[in-house]
């Protein structure tokens, strides 16, 4: 069976179609506008056969030739400022231990005036979906059954109340995966576990400390021959503590646990692109693993070099 064309129910031509619903969508034109814009070169059409024609061939049949603009549309579209500023801003508050009127202040010294609540809803808004592209960029580029998992905890108070943290860390200090909790027992452990492995796949070797949760966790999932124990093999994941509590420190701590989740999330993956993890015992790693290490060069430009969704 061969396919029917979308146009086959109208007398207009389909150039003709694709020119007026090109110059709706791709203008700031109203259908009236593009009825008379066609009536001067000699198209007589009405308005309101264009936007017959816009429902009938845009959102039901998306045919070929323009897909790109038709189907996806920018997320800056309804904010005045320039995507590159909104870009620059959340990135350099994510990346760096800044608050939100430091950022406001090195703005404003490149001559660029917003407000620091200004930045705030920036990265409320686009955070999430920058790392959210990153993290799925480089998941796609990083499975490997050679991985070693480094599993700790964080003890972290909000509003005066312990939480925890719980981190995944591979070999070369990729963060993989965080999750808060209120307790650190059994049930915790088990449900950060399946939500990083359900991500990233089993690891050959998941080192943690001597927490009894890890252990019972482990055997419920099927996967205690693999876990390690050790006084200093936990020393990556110790070590990759450091910027998230330098953080911490440059936001005066956290006041809800799904703010802590949210900004966790979004910091592991902007840190994960920007680590270059350059530890001259990685050589083993370096040449097993060449396509994965290619990803962390250039690291410098990278803040610039996002796309409109979010990376590289």
């Amino acid at each position: 069976m061969t396919k029917r064309s979308p146009f086959r129910y109208f007398k207009t031509s389909p150039e003709i179609i694709r020119l007026a619903v090109m110059m709706y969508i791709r203008f700031p034109l109203s259908l009236r506008n593009v009825e008379d814009l066609l009536h001067e070169r000699g198209i007589d059409i009405s308005h309101e056969t264009v936007g017959l024609v816009r429902r009938t061939w845009v959102e039901r049949t998306c045919a070929a030739p323009y897909p790109a603009f038709m189907t996806k549309r920018s997320p800056f579209r309804y904010f005045k400022t320039s995507p590159e500023i909104i870009r620059l801003a959340i990135m350099m508050y994510i990346r760096f231990p800044l608050s939100l009127r430091n950022v406001e202040d090195l703005l404003h010294e490149h001559g660029i005036d917003i407000s620091h609540e200004t930045v705030r809803f920036w990265w409320r808004r686009f955070g999430p979906m920058f790392a959210a592209e990153i993290r799925k960029r480089r998941i796609q580029n990083m499975r490997s059954s050679l991985w070693q998992w480094h599993l700790d905890e964080v003890f972290v108070k909000i509003n005066g109340e312990q939480h925890y943290l719980w981190r995944a860390v591979d070999h070369e200090g990729e963060v993989l995966e965080s999750f808060v909790t209120k307790k650190r027992d059994k049930k915790a452990a088990l449900k950060f576990l399946r939500k990083a492995l359900r991500k990233h796949g089993r690891p050959e070797v998941i080192v943690t400390d001597r927490l009894r949760s890890y252990g019972a966790a482990l055997r419920d999932i099927g996967t205690a021959a693999r876990q390690a124990c050790g006084r200093w093999l936990n020393n990556r994941a110790e070590n990759s503590h450091l910027p998230f509590r330098r953080r911490e420190r440059a936001m005066l701590r956290f006041r809800q646990m799904r703010s802590l989740q949210q900004f966790t999330a979004i910091h592991a993956s902007v840190y994960n692109l920007f680590n270059t993890g350059t530890q001259p015992f990685l050589s083993y790693h370096i040449q097993a693993e060449p396509r994965r290490r290619s990803l962390r060069v250039a690291r410098p430009s990278r803040c610039l070099k996002l796309s409109m969704f979010g990376a590289y």
